[in-house]
């Protein structure tokens, strides 16, 4: 690479231990004003590129041959001394941390014969400048041992980098902005990859950057190399991506992901990516992985992919191919249990095809001999179109768009339709279309339609079957339901009040009870009505509790006729009615019981009891006392069998008739109570 003009700035940082030697470790020295070298060697600068392995720079024309060291001290610019030192033996470059510390702003250093090696702590720091014509080169770099690389230059090229046993290479922003960064010819074990990278290709040649166990946390751009018409066909293998690989190379210039796991984003926004068939994302057709976002492309696999469990997104009209072909490599694709996203594109697979995972089409085709659905979602956006016979028998599907085919829809299965202020979602069958299962409402933003707006949903050549539930969102004062036609279907409004059961009966004759109704649209305002004349509402007794439950004050007449009664309610909601749910029972009268007196302590006492309304089953009992039976003769005549305490108090006690409907008659004094002997 070609070396810029750059210079050095004191700054204040951590101690930066560099080591030019591939051999050997790096030793954080720091020494003190006893222990300063003798220096040999100065640098001096004079060749005026500030490369580090042009000789002019330095003194006596001699570069470090691997036994010199090589010491910044502080606040001595542009004079690096060179001598020997029994400690490090190793050309070791430190800038000691005692009354200031130098980093390094722009150099290129060391050169492409050199090798720079790291074995621990921060190794490296490139502050960076504002300046985005300053660069940095980096040749040979080793980083070892959980050792560290922090990279903020506007320009870093590192060629090539070695990362081994978890050394990082962390590139990060200063100033808020995004510099531009490049690693060339990378080759790492067991490290991780932090911040921003680019991954610079090169037009002349394929290059190898062979990231075995690496770990991307960040970004890695892969960028194309100089030159163009020259395929050059870079390789990235080995990498585990846990953040987002950009691929953004020229249209002959691929890149390879061999090997690399991706369990978070691959993106690929210009020039065409390949997936290996080596790859671990990739094994015997099956696709997995996180998500392969390709906006640019193609997406290029070596082998077809016939089961999808990762995340693929195709935009404007990028496509999968087969590597070194015009064939798609969806082609064979039989199984989906991942996501397809297509945005102006489309997927044509020779094969059946079923979708357990999501299906999401936007401007897109989807063609297969026949398309069905286990579970999960297929939706259509801006009228898509799946060209194939279609069988959803679970999971949801959303339409706005066309099936060319027939369309069946199973019981288990979610049909999904939006309503907004320019029209609801519209799916077009070719075919037949059979419907069946749940039928599912949603306006948009809680968009409120005119009252009497109805909207054509589906489109057939022909329709059988009518869904099993129709639900969503009600609107004020109104519900969904659906009008079937012979070729398609819509919903229409209906008012929303529904009166589902009523509490609080029965109600006898000449009574009055409280009433409790359930249902909708239950509104202030709201009258209840009865299918009986003779049953009223006693004033000023309705009580609302929000639109679903309201109570009531009702009385019976003495005449109205014993039996089940409908209730009707009426409210801005409309009408609801309730068939058969208040029971209006017989009121029984009772006029004597003979005898009209009992001593306290009697004993099993025989009473005739005279009135009218009774029923069979009626029951008779007396406050105080034990009645052992009752006895039915007519509809005037009961006789009963008491006994009565001998504590029992003197004077009247009453006495009721029960009719099994729930209908009563207390007679207070009817029947006395004396004391023995009078």
């Amino acid at each position: 690479m070609t070396s810029q003009p750059s210079g050095w700035r004191h700054r204040t940082g951590v101690l930066v231990l560099l080591l030019l030697s591939p051999l050997l470790s790096v030793v954080a020295w720091a020494p003190s004003a006893d222990a300063a070298p003798a220096c040999t060697i100065y640098w001096t600068g004079g060749a005026g590129d500030h490369a580090w392995a042009n000789a002019a720079n330095w003194s006596h024309d001699r570069l470090s041959d691997g036994s010199d060291s090589v010491d910044f001290l502080p606040y001595e610019r542009d004079r690096v001394c060179v001598a020997d030192h029994p400690v490090s033996r190793g050309a070791v470059v430190g800038w000691p941390n005692s009354g200031g510390t130098e980093t390094i702003e722009s150099i290129d250093f060391p050169g492409p014969e050199d090798t720079l090696t790291v074995n621990s702590g921060l190794a490296i720091q490139v502050p960076g400048w504002p300046s985005q014509t300053q660069r940095s080169v980096i040749h040979g770099l080793t980083v070892n041992e959980n050792a560290t690389v922090q990279i903020a230059q506007p320009m870093t090229i590192l060629d090539p980098v070695i990362l081994t046993g978890g050394g990082m290479v962390h590139a990060y922003s200063p100033d808020g902005q995004t510099p531009t960064r490049m690693l060339s010819g990378v080759r790492a074990d067991v490290g991780v990859l932090v911040g921003d990278i680019t991954l610079l290709g090169d037009s002349t040649a394929k290059r190898l950057f062979t990231m075995e166990g690496v770990v991307n946390r960040r970004t890695i751009t892969l960028a194309p190399g100089g030159g163009v018409g020259v395929l050059g066909n870079e390789q990235v293998t080995g990498l585990v991506n846990h953040g987002l690989i950009v691929g953004s190379g020229l249209p002959d210039q691929p890149w390879f992901l061999s090997g690399v796991h991706n369990q978070a984003a691959v993106r690929s926004t210009a020039g065409p990516m390949a997936i290996g068939d080596w790859s671990p994302d990739l094994v015997d057709g099956v696709l997995s992985g996180g998500t392969y976002d390709i906006s640019g492309g193609p997406l290029q696999f070596l082998r077809p992919v016939t089961d999808n469990r990762a995340t693929l997104r195709l935009r404007a009209g990028a496509r999968t191919l087969l590597w070194g072909t015009e064939l798609d490599a969806l082609s064979w694709l039989a199984e989906n249990h991942g996501t397809l996203d297509l945005t102006h594109s489309r997927v044509d697979s020779t094969v059946d095809l079923v979708n357990s995972g999501t299906v999401l089409l936007r401007s897109s085709t989807m063609t297969t001999p026949h398309y069905a659905q286990t579970a999960g979602s297929t939706r259509l956006q801006a009228r898509s179109r799946i060209a194939a016979d279609t069988d959803i028998s679970g999971g949801s599907l959303w339409g706005n768009g066309f099936v060319d085919g027939d369309l069946t829809l199973g019981p288990d299965t979610t049909t999904k339709v939006q309503v907004r202020p320019t029209g609801a979602d519209q799916l077009g069958v070719s075919g037949s279309a059979s419907v069946d299962g749940r039928l599912e409402i949603d306006n948009a933003g809680s968009f409120e339609p005119d009252p009497s707006a109805a909207y054509r949903f589906l489109t057939a050549g022909s329709r059988s079957g009518t869904f099993a539930s129709v639900e969503g969102e009600a609107m004020t004062l109104r519900r969904y339901d659906v009008e079937y036609q012979a070729v398609g279907a819509r919903l229409v409004q209906r008012p929303l009040a529904r009166l589902d059961a009523v509490d609080g009966g029965p109600i006898a004759q000449a009574r009055t009870g409280t009433l409790t109704l359930h249902g909708d649209g239950l509104v202030a305002g709201t009258v209840v009505g009865f299918s009986r004349p003779g049953i009223s509402v006693v004033p000023g007794s309705y009580t609302y509790a929000g639109a679903h439950t309201m109570t009531v004050s009702v009385r019976v007449g003495p005449s109205v006729k014993p039996g089940p009664v409908t209730v009707t309610s009426t409210s801005p909601a409309g009408e609801g009615r309730c068939d058969d749910c208040l029971l209006v029972s017989t009121r029984p009268t009772l006029s004597t019981v003979d005898p009209g007196s009992l001593d306290a302590g009697a004993v099993e006492r025989p009473l005739t009891v005279t009135g009218s309304g009774f029923v069979e089953g009626a029951a008779v009992t007396v406050r105080g006392a034990r009645v052992l039976s009752t006895r039915f003769l007519s509809g005037t005549e009961l006789t009963v069998l008491v006994s009565v305490p001998a504590s029992h108090p003197t004077g009247p006690v009453p006495v009721t008739v029960w009719n099994p409907d729930g209908g009563l008659f207390t007679c207070s004094a009817c029947l006395s109570i004396m004391s023995p002997g009078t």
